[in-house]
């Protein structure tokens, strides 16, 4: 009986195609699922286009190990691991991911489903082992050829509009100036020796500063990445754009990209934060060209459902003692890119928008940096991919994971300076306004948070902003009056030669070296924040007249005042001072004005530790 079905499940496909084939198949319909989601649903799924090609690649490996080891058994102990078996096995990896795809449902219940339906296809396909072979050989190659061409069209199609993008453009003002905008993803201001921190994390951004005109304190509009990025491209408040998590940018609002375009610039963006800075976003929106997800094996491990929970557990990444992101583009990656990009442009000039991920968390510090920076080296402490939480987290790895922080710095920092030297090297460099700047900043203990996205202290919305551009920028200017970085775009086009027609809002920092607003005043209009959801009722903050105002709209906890000058840590809430009370009624109407049909509630009498719900990303 037993020689009789082997005999039988001889006339099976062989082990390799069964397995290209389940891949295929299994992945195949990820892919269109997550095409379906994304087109149809209009879902955020935080996944690449290529998921398409990627799902079915990385399936063959998911498939393919355990199959190969099962094979290797097979021919050692074909008594014990049968040709049934195998199918099996192929069979329930293949339907697991599918299975997975319902993020709602226990992955333990995933589990069973996909060995409940792996064990009945393999029944089926033991019982028509002939039609089930003639099915696998004829499809595979079909199967393969979507794949393939799937994957070829979608770099296909985005270089023909790159093409038509750039054939569209008018002729560009002679002598126009190119215009780089790079963006630290989580980097505070206070962490940062040319704002003077006190450990030297930023050697060349001492020495850029020098050369062009450094702000002390500028403010982001928000204390996370998506709203903080979108008011720089747009000129617009958070709430007005009603972006959110799962809400990207809409096209309601203008852009600068758009704005520069349609003066002969070509546009390009090259973005590592793949949590808020890909195309799903809305951000590429008027880029000719934007490289978001890399095309590379960490990528199509991680696209695939089962790759994204299998490396999403903290044991299986202390196993192999690896916690970066698969997907994971270094600064000097997003460098390549933009180089090799900036070759291929023409005689255009360019508009470029940079986003360096490296500072945040997990945290990933390099050679030779880590040594540099990370004190304690014991190995106790490991990066965490989730939230540290600060009441269960100590002291000393708090102080380990500020460590790697301060180092991840100092490599964006060596990675600017490369950059420009290959702008230099180019005959670029002096013909290119160059801002350095942040979306927000970290809390590591200040105010007894961690993360971001959680408060609206300076720590978190204070960031760097340094402009270079000889005979445009003046060197060695230092502004200390608070500005917001909702004016960089208005600035951009003014120091382009673009000026104001593009229906964008905001005032040119300009001012600050023309003479228009002297340094040390308060500027014409006060420095907002706010953490800006679609909810349109969270926390706000006011930079004016010296102080930081913050109100914790919609949270049980007292609004707070702090000196800008005095009490750069914001250590010591002023509020309820009698020398502040005269300008009290200042903030309120300055709240009403600025949050217009927003409700403002009023001021809770809770704790002053409860901390907002928040992602973090």
């Amino acid at each position: 009986m037993t020689a009789t079905r082997e005999t039988v499940t001889n006339r099976l496909p062989g082990p390799l195609l069964l397995v290209l084939w389940f891949a295929l198949v299994s992945g195949l319909i990820e892919g269109l699922w997550r095409l379906f989601q994304v087109g149809v649903q209009h879902k955020v799924i935080l996944m690449p286009i290529h998921v398409v090609w990627m799902a079915p690649l990385a399936d063959v490996l998911w498939i393919g190990v355990p199959a190969l080891l099962l094979l290797l058994l097979h021919l050692v102990f074909p008594r014990i691991v049968k040709t049934g078996l195998i199918v099996g096995v192929i069979a329930v990896i293949a339907f697991l991911p599918l299975m997975l795809l319902f993020t709602s449902m226990y992955k333990l219940v995933a589990l069973f489903l996909a060995i409940g339906l792996g064990y009945q296809t393999t029944r089926l396909i033991l019982g028509h082992q002939e039609g089930f072979s003639r099915l696998v050989r004829r499809s595979v190659i079909p199967l393969f050829l979507v794949v393939a061409i799937g994957g070829g069209s979608i770099g296909l199609i985005r270089s023909m509009r790159e093409h038509q993008a750039r054939a569209a453009l008018v002729p560009a003002k002679a002598g126009a100036p190119n215009v780089l905008l790079i963006i630290w993803d989580t980097v505070r201001g206070q962490s940062l020796s040319v704002y003077g921190y006190e450990r030297p994390t930023t050697p060349f951004l001492e020495a850029f500063a020098r050369e062009g005109t450094k702000f002390d304190r500028a403010m982001s509009m928000a204390p996370w990445t998506l709203p903080s990025h979108a008011a720089m491209f747009t000129g617009q408040r958070p709430t007005d754009l009603v972006i959110d998590i799962n809400h990207p940018l809409i096209d309601s609002f203008p852009t600068l990209a758009a704005a520069l375009a349609a003066h002969g610039y070509v546009t390009g963006g090259f973005v590592a934060n793949l949590s808020f800075t890909t195309r799903e976003h809305g951000l590429s929106r008027d880029f000719s060209h934007y490289d978001d997800y890399p095309v590379s094996p960490g990528t199509a491990i991680w696209s695939s459902r089962l790759g994204n929970v299998i490396m999403d557990q903290d044991r299986v990444r202390k196993t192999i003692n690896f916690w970066n992101d698969l997907d994971r583009k270094p600064a000097a990656g997003v460098n390549r890119q933009f180089l090799h990009w900036v070759d291929r442009r023409g005689n255009r000039p360019f508009f470029a928008f940079l986003n360096y991920y490296d500072s945040h968390r997990p945290y990933i510090s390099v050679e030779p940096y880590k040594s540099k920076f990370v004190r304690d080296s014991s190995g106790r402490f490991h990066p965490r991919r989730s939230h540290l939480n600060f009441k269960a987290a100590s002291k000393d790895e708090i102080r380990w994971t500020w460590d790697n922080y301060d180092a991840t710095i100092a490599y964006q920092d060596e990675q600017v300076r490369l950059l420009m030297e290959e702008l230099k090297r180019r005959g670029l460099l002096d013909n290119t306004l160059v801002i350095v700047t942040s979306d927000h900043g970290e809390h590591f203990g200040d105010h007894n948070r961690l993360g971001h996205m959680n408060s609206l202290y300076r720590t978190l919305i204070q960031v760097p902003l340094i402009m270079r551009m000889p005979g445009r920028v003046p060197a060695g200017t230092v502004v200390t009056t608070p500005v917001s970085l909702r004016d960089l775009p208005r600035t951009i086009l003014d120091l382009s030669g673009v000026g104001d027609t593009a229906g964008i809002p905001g005032i040119s920092m300009q001012r600050f070296w023309t003479g228009a607003s002297p340094d040390n005043n308060d500027p014409p209009e006060p420095v907002f924040s706010e953490v800006g959801t679609r909810k349109g009722s969270g926390p706000y903050s006011i930079i004016t007249m010296g102080y930081h105002y913050i109100n914790w709209q919609g949270q049980t906890r007292k609004s707070q005042i702090y000196d800008i000058a005095a009490d750069p840590w914001e250590l010591k809430d002023l509020l309820g001072q009698p020398a502040l009370e005269p300008l009290m009624p200042g903030f309120q109407k300055l709240s009403v004005i600025y949050m217009g049909h927003r409700a403002l509630e009023r001021d809770g009498a809770g704790k002053n530790d409860d901390e907002m719900v928040a992602p973090g990303q």
